[in-house]
Formats: structure tokens, C-alpha cells, sequence
């Protein structure tokens, strides 16, 4: 996966993941 910053969790990659 590629989150724009990825800090402890996935809970920032969460919104990116649903946006695309």
C-alpha cells in the first residue's frame, strides 16, 4: 500500500485508501 505519510497505523492510510 502507499499512504502519503504513514505514522504508527494505518489510521492516515485509511481516508487515502477510500479517496484512491
Amino acid at each position: 500500500i502507499t499512504c502519503p505519510q504513514v505514522t504508527q497505523s494505518l489510521a492516515p492510510c485509511v481516508p487515502y485508501l477510500i479517496s484512491g
